[in-house]
């Protein structure tokens, strides 16, 4: 009885991940790949303070720029695709990753490293919002494909991320310039693959969805296209901002709590939150897509925001592991439909542009997020910043609830 509900749970859970034409999983497959290998910059610090001796203020500088390439990637890499196909834009974007992948296993200069860096984070965000494009181009008219491509793209960018930090983590850090060389090879590898079957992945391949819910024009022609895209966008930008303490102050935060756990401590809530995002992401979005998209977006922010207000409860580990749940749940529910909306919402024409503004909108958050967090960490402790986090999340609830509720037409 026992292994018979463990075999119907398994099958329906797989449900959830079927349906998708097989090209689309390739582009997962890649976007999947290309997450692993551009998870190495994480480590980019430990590589030019403890290889090249550069000091962490230059270090600062050098992955600043990373961050200013991304913010140009997506626009550039989206407004590309509305003239060209997504698929080709996407391959040159994996060339460009994989050259300057192997330049950073050359390069000693900081100045030349930053130029590089740059061209890093914008071929990477060009790809990440072309492969998006690429994806969703093969659901032709299922809203309910588009939606499970969307949250498979974004579990699938996770799971990378979590296959690359438990390599990287096993590795002596002096391995990381090879590993570089390694992924740059890898990058030119799968580009010539999919340069040669460039025919095959462009058949049956719609540049641009002409779905009835969409505006068929060049233009916006209505206000609420307008105002959804707007709205996203805003809120994403302030989801952004929380986020960004991630990678910040959470885990600073985290060794002034715990000072005798190190890393480790950081290392299993990081490994907690991409184990619920890849598990649980994908059956999630399935299910709440029968509620207002509006809606879930603002509950996926008011849930991120209440996950950090959560860490000013008790200074206890078992607060800390449940705070990093709601904040995860949060995350996955604003993620499942926000992409889809503006995507949705965009003329067909410009599908790229919205999606790479989609895209930029965050890296600029996700680039200011640390000096802010880091600002108001320092100035006013962290229970302030956690209570920023907070208002925010609540900030972004009634926002959506008003719009839901006042404006009809959206």
């Amino acid at each position: 009885m026992l292994s018979q509900q463990i075999k119907s749970w398994i099958v329906q859970y797989s449900q959830h991940y079927s349906g998708l034409p097989k090209k689309c999983w390739f582009t997962i497959f890649l976007h999947c790949l290309n997450s692993t290998l551009m998870s190495i910059c994480y480590f980019l610090p430990l590589y030019f303070t403890h290889q090249l001796n550069l000091d962490i203020k230059t270090t600062g500088f050098i992955i600043s720029t990373y961050s200013l390439g991304t913010i140009a990637g997506g626009g550039m890499g989206g407004g590309t695709a509305d003239k060209i196909s997504p698929h080709i834009v996407a391959i040159i974007s994996l060339i460009i990753e994989g050259i300057a992948f192997l330049f950073l296993a050359l390069l000693h200069s900081p100045i030349a490293l930053m130029i590089n860096l740059f061209f890093l984070g914008m071929a990477a965000y060009s790809f990440i919002t072309t492969s998006f494009l690429w994806a969703l181009s093969y659901c032709q008219n299922s809203e309910q494909k588009k939606l499970r491509a969307i949250n498979i793209l974004d579990t699938s960018a996770n799971l990378g991320l979590g296959v690359s930090a438990l390599i990287i983590s096993v590795l002596n850090i002096h391995t990381l310039h090879y590993l570089l060389i390694l992924a740059g090879l890898i990058l030119f590898t799968i580009s010539y693959y999919v340069l040669r079957n460039a025919q095959y992945h462009a058949d049956n391949l719609q540049t641009y969805d002409h779905s009835p819910l969409m505006n068929t024009s060049a233009t916006f022609t209505t206000h609420s296209h307008i105002i959804k895209i707007s709205l996203v966008i805003s809120c994403l930008f302030l989801i952004g901002l929380i986020i960004s303490q991630f990678s910040s102050t959470y885990p600073i935060y985290l060794h002034h709590l715990f000072p005798t756990d190190q890393l480790t401590g950081f290392g299993l809530l990081f490994a907690l939150n991409t184990l619920l995002v890849v598990t649980l992401q994908t059956p999630l979005a399935n299910y709440f897509r029968q509620y207002h998209r509006l809606l879930v977006i603002g509950a996926g922010a008011f849930l991120l925001g209440f996950g950090m207000f959560m860490l000013t409860l008790s200074p206890t580990y078992f607060i800390v592991v449940l705070a990093c749940i709601v904040y995860t749940l949060g995350e996955i529910l604003f993620f499942s439909v926000a992409q889809l909306i503006c995507y949705e919402n965009a003329p067909t024409n410009k599908k790229g542009f919205v999606l790479g503004i989609y895209k930029m909108i965050y890296a600029t958050s996700r680039a200011i997020g640390p000096a802010v967090g880091s600002y108001i960490f320092q100035q006013y402790g962290s229970t302030s910043l956690w209570h920023v986090c907070g208002m925010i999340g609540v900030l972004c609830l009634l926002i959506t609830l008003y719009f839901n509720r006042y404006v009809p037409s959206i």
